[in-house]
């Protein structure tokens, strides 16, 4: 379930929701006092829809092992030619020096 939210929330975020629900939200203010039950019902949605964002990032911060990472990678970058990119950068990282990739996971550390 949560690589299919992460999958569908990337998805939306490449097609400009950001932008969409900043505009609903500032749209939303102008109604005042009286919204709408048509906005009150959206605004609800909305909330929930970022409080789910909310809870699914704590738990990939959760995510310990290397498959369920690249799983939430590939899910995030979604579709074919996003995980053939991946899939090129993890065999980039394959084929470095035992001692490149050493000294950056190092690196990572501090």
């Amino acid at each position: 379930r949560l690589l299919g939210r992460v999958r569908f929330r990337a998805e939306l975020e490449r097609g400009g929701m950001t932008e969409v629900l900043t505009a609903v939200k500032k749209g939303a203010s102008l109604e005042g006092e009286n919204p709408t039950k048509n906005t009150l019902h959206l605004l609800a949605a909305l909330t929930d829809f970022e409080e789910v964002a909310d809870r699914d990032e704590e738990l990939t911060k959760r995510l310990d092992t290397t498959h369920a990472l690249a799983m939430l990678l590939s899910a995030k970058v979604g579709g074919t030619k996003g995980e053939g990119v991946l899939v090129e950068l993890l065999r980039h990282l394959i084929a470095m020096p035992d001692e490149t990739v050493r000294k950056n996971l190092e690196e990572l550390e501090e």
